[in-house]
């Protein structure tokens, strides 16, 4: 009969990669099965795992193979995921003490646009900070702007870092009808998110363009009157002759 210790203690300790995906991790014999309860925690609702449960028997190189439940691809986040370890199939020359690792890889996670948001206004000639989440560490990412549902231009192809800095083209259409749309390739599987509808407006608005040049008009009016006189048709008014005394 094999020696079998369950250090939930190490199985903390030993997870320090892993601790803001997997915690709550627990484990006890149940005949000649070991079970194993987690806790898997995502960052973006419809994140998709691949858990692995590791063993300190063969120093964690391998994972454990003897296993079922709530391991391998497909792993949806949530609370309390069990995985059932065969012991004594899978350890048949074994004795000592066992500790354990679980593994929670991520091979899929949906794109989430924060910026930009629902009705925000670039201005042309300006740069703007995109931002998001989601896709996969290392893949390469297509920013590309959307009006009316069809793609306007390609803004970059670009790593996923989760922010972008974009410098709006003078020559970019003025509308309101415009969407970020981000594409992903993970794992030969299509990975897109358009933003909300934003606007892109003049460099500097009309309203601005006219007030400086009433003002200079002005200006220029009141310079021309005080240096050379009333104009045609603005002669000085004729008063009344004053009362004549005596006559």
């Amino acid at each position: 009969m094999h020696k079998l210790y369950i250090s939930l203690l190490l199985v903390f300790l030993v997870v320090p990669v892993w601790a803001q995906r997997i915690t709550n991790v627990q484990a006890q014999m149940v005949g000649d099965y070991v079970s194993i309860q987690y806790d898997l925690a995502g960052e973006i609702p419809g994140q998709v795992f691949e858990v692995a449960l590791y063993s300190s028997h063969n120093d964690y190189s391998q994972p454990l193979k003897q296993v079922r439940g709530e391991v391998g691809p497909d792993i949806t986040p949530g609370r309390q995921k069990a995985i059932e370890w065969g012991a004594q199939k899978e350890l048949t020359r074994f004795t000592g003490d066992v500790t354990f690792e679980v593994r929670a890889n991520l091979t899929f996670s949906p794109i989430a646009i924060g910026y930009p948001e629902v009705e925000s206004v670039f201005r042309r000639g300006h740069a703007y900070k995109l931002q998001w989440k989601g896709g996969l560490a290392g893949e390469k990412l297509r920013l590309e702007l959307i009006r009316d549902g069809f793609p306007n231009q390609v803004i970059d192809n670009v790593p996923n870092t989760g922010n972008y800095t974009w410098r709006v083209a003078e020559e970019t259409p003025i509308a309101e009808n415009y969407r970020l749309k981000i594409t992903a390739q993970s794992n030969n599987v299509l990975n897109t998110k358009t933003s909300d509808l934003f606007a892109i407006k003049r460099r500097i608005p009309l309203v601005a363009k006219f007030i400086p040049a009433g003002i200079l008009l002005g200006a220029a009016g009141f310079w021309a009157i005080s240096q050379f006189g009333p104009g045609p048709g603005s002669e000085e008014p004729i008063l009344p002759p004053p009362d004549q005394e005596g006559l």
